[in-house]
């Protein structure tokens, strides 16, 4: 009880400094949600099920269950790791929208939208990856045993076709600014 009112104030907490800063508005971007969101549930139901993501929860909220604490660490750095990925790959999206659109002063609503894009899907990845999944892996890591292996696998195929999946979005843009570039270049 005494760890759900923490939670549930530091979420408030949160919740007034953003709405203390400045408009709601400026740090809700739903392209930003959907990357990183999208990128959690692709790694909970295609990568490690459903299943699995729930007992490594109950394993961390519960230190009295017997159970491969390492495993269900792996499960939740990987998880970890992917929403990281997400906001970052955000990031680079929003800085391909910026700088397509830095060259010309009459499109200074998409800067604002594109810098907005990479400051808050960063700030979405990096507040799901450590402030609602780094404290069940370190909870796991603290219950289990010393000797245990701690190291995450690479997950090789699946962080690779995730990271290509994520990347598409990115290429387009890049190769969408490098024509605009080209066109702008032949006709000044």
């Amino acid at each position: 009880m005494v760890t759900l009112l923490a939670y549930l104030s530091g979420l408030a907490l949160l919740a007034a400094g953003v709405a203390f800063g400045g408009p709601l508005s400026g740090s809700l971007n739903l392209t930003a949600g959907s990357l990183v969101l999208g990128t959690l549930v692709i790694g909970v139901f295609g990568h490690h099920g459903v299943s699995r993501v729930v007992d490594a929860v109950k394993a961390a909220r519960n230190p009295d269950l017997e159970a491969d604490i390492a495993g269900h660490y792996q499960v939740l750095q990987s998880l970890r790791r992917m929403t990281m990925m997400a906001g970052a790959v955000g990031g680079l999206m929003g800085l391909s929208v910026f700088l397509r659109f830095v060259a010309e002063p009459s499109q200074a609503l998409a800067l604002g939208s594109g810098i907005s894009l990479a400051l808050v899907s960063m700030l979405y990845g990096l507040a799901v990856s450590e402030m609602l999944i780094g404290p069940l892996c370190s909870r796991l890591r603290a219950q289990g045993p010393a000797d245990a292996d701690w190291d995450t696998p690479s997950g090789g195929l699946f962080y690779g076709l995730s990271a290509l999946v994520l990347a598409i979005p990115f290429i387009v843009m890049l190769m969408h600014t490098a024509f605009w570039l080209m066109n702008t270049a032949t006709v000044s």
